[in-house]
């Protein structure tokens, strides 16, 4: 037999392993699962250590309220749930929380004040999360045309007159890909908190976190969504979108995040034109700036929808 025989028969057996890698690593990223509660964790050595006792109370207080189960048909037919707050008022917060998140874990302290600052609350499960049906995980890409959906759903309530959309991390993110899609007149404030602008970078760094060496599968990871999840992880700039968004919006972002850099945020808020705040916390981790700072963020909320 020739060499190059071998050649070829040495690199099948190689390849073999790594594809079954690759399959294992993509779906530890793109398809359903969720974290836990984090009331149900330790989080005795984590960054929520000197909140546990607030954030456990906070949820707490949620877990309490009641709510109505909300659905509706995403674009693709699938069906989209929320917990929908109705706190008797004429105004609405759509919150959308981020990659394998519940709402409360997101939006325990959020949610709380935004009721106290008298908000209805709509906590959406992003496709693939919680209550809503999917398969796959997009990183906003059909998520955006999700969240289209929802600004309807609140939008034709005759009853509401003022919306703000609040993400945090793929939520923000979510929210930013869809910024210049937005049209109703209801809507005063968007608020975008610890999001990411490009996917590939995301995934990677997701990768990066978990072992360097899962780098190694990325390019079939990225072979394997388009297949199997038809979407591209790409490297488009999602805050592009922001050159067209005339909505009011705040940007917040942990400058101790180790997830999702901060920088990520001032670009995005830079690419914005006009009506735009910046908040960068000091020693805030990934999604830590309520239970951090909560009083600055209220108060900048407060002051941009007046």
């Amino acid at each position: 037999m020739e060499w190059y025989y071998y050649l070829i028969i040495g690199l099948v057996i190689l390849f073999i392993p790594y594809y079954i890698l690759s399959i294992i690593t993509y779906n530890h990223l793109i398809p359903r699962g969720v974290e836990k509660p984090l009331n149900k964790c330790d989080l005795t050595n984590t960054q929520y250590k000197p909140y546990i006792n607030v954030l456990y109370q906070d949820m707490k207080d949620m877990e309490e309220k009641e709510y109505k189960e909300i659905e509706i048909k995403a674009f693709d037919g699938i069906t989209l749930k929320a917990n929908y707050y109705d706190n008797k008022q004429n105004k609405t917060a759509i919150l959308i929380h981020g990659y394998k998140a519940t709402p409360l874990n997101n939006f325990s302290t959020i949610g709380k004040y935004l009721t106290e600052m008298g908000y209805n609350l709509l906590m959406i499960y992003q496709r693939t999360h919680g209550k809503s049906e999917g398969k796959y995980i997009t990183f906003s890409k059909r998520e955006g045309l999700d969240l289209l959906e929802w600004i309807n759903y609140v939008d034709s309530n005759k009853k509401i007159d003022e919306i703000i959309l609040y993400g945090v991390s793929m939520g923000s993110s979510t929210l930013m890909s869809i910024s210049d899609k937005i049209y109703s007149e209801k809507v005063r404030l968007l608020v975008f908190e610890s999001g990411f602008i490009k996917m590939n970078r995301m995934v990677k760094d997701s990768l990066k976190r978990k072992n360097k060496l899962l780098l190694i599968f990325y390019p079939l990871v990225k072979v394997h969504s388009l297949c199997f999840a038809h979407f591209r992880l790409s490297g488009y700039d999602i805050s592009n979108k922001l050159k067209d968004c005339h909505y009011k919006s705040l940007f917040i972002h942990g400058k101790e995040d180790r997830l999702i850099n901060y920088k990520d945020s001032v670009h995005a808020f830079n690419k914005k034109v006009d009506n735009k705040e910046l908040l960068l916390i000091d020693g805030a981790g990934h999604n830590m700036c309520n239970l951090y700072n909560r009083k600055i963020i209220e108060e900048k909320i407060k002051e941009m929808t007046k």
